[in-house]
């Protein structure tokens, strides 16, 4: 595999992106979420967007305020860049295209979009101060990003711990303990191709995480 070869400027932006590669071909797709925008300056340009989206559910939330706090991410994925492994499993930066905001912005912003996307709760906002949450999502990333083997067929793994607390008069009180991981091919080994995968692996992790807090029985909330 090659290093990414495009020096970037990069921003990030909410609500609906669009992935743009201008150069000897052009491709748009609409993606929801948030966006990091690589461009080298009178070169290819591209808006590139981590698409932590799932899918609408219908029927009542039984879940009431849901906080959701920024995930703790492991290193060395907690760098302020993509970054990749080869097979012999040493992590590289991807120094040419890097995170405007720090990661676990980003994702915290994706899983409240999508878990109040999938009516899991009334309401599904970031994390209050000091415990104000009736109901708190603490959460850590273990893995984010691409794999790559001596073949250069890559594969994005995205590792998530989600820990459901209720708040009670003295200590929070542990409800739900669940961990995902999700594996999504690499189409092609640059910034678009990964961040497309881990996209994909995200939202299916956060899939995930909405079937269980909606699959959760009520007397699992009923505080003793």
């Amino acid at each position: 595999m090659t290093h990414f070869t495009q020096r970037a400027t990069s921003s990030i932006m909410s609500g609906f992106g669009i992935l743009v590669a201008v150069g000897i071909a052009a491709l748009a797709v609409s993606l929801p979420g948030c966006s990091l925008l690589t461009s080298r300056p009178g070169s290819t340009q591209w808006t590139i967007s981590i698409d932590g989206s799932s899918p609408t559910t219908e029927g009542t939330p039984m879940l009431g305020q849901l906080g959701v706090g920024r995930p703790r991410i492991a290193a060395p994925w907690n760098s302020g860049t993509l970054i990749y492994r080869f097979a012999d499993g040493e992590a590289r930066a991807d120094i040419y295209n890097g995170w405007v905001m720090p990661l676990d912005q980003i994702l915290q912003a994706q899983m409240v979009d999508a878990l109040a996307h999938s009516k899991v709760a009334t309401s599904v906002t970031s994390a209050g101060l000091y415990g104000s949450d009736e109901l708190s999502l603490v959460s850590s990333v273990r893995t984010f990003g691409a794999f790559f083997g001596t073949d250069r067929k890559g594969v994005t793994r995205v590792t998530l711990h989600a820990l459901l607390l209720q708040r009670t008069d003295v200590d929070p009180r542990l409800i739900m303990d669940r961990t995902y991981e999700h594996e999504s091919p690499v189409a092609s080994d640059d910034a678009a191709g990964v961040i497309k995968g881990l996209s994909d692996a995200f939202g299916q992790c956060l899939g995930d995480l909405a079937r269980d807090l909606r699959a959760l029985p009520a007397d699992a909330l009923a505080k003793p």
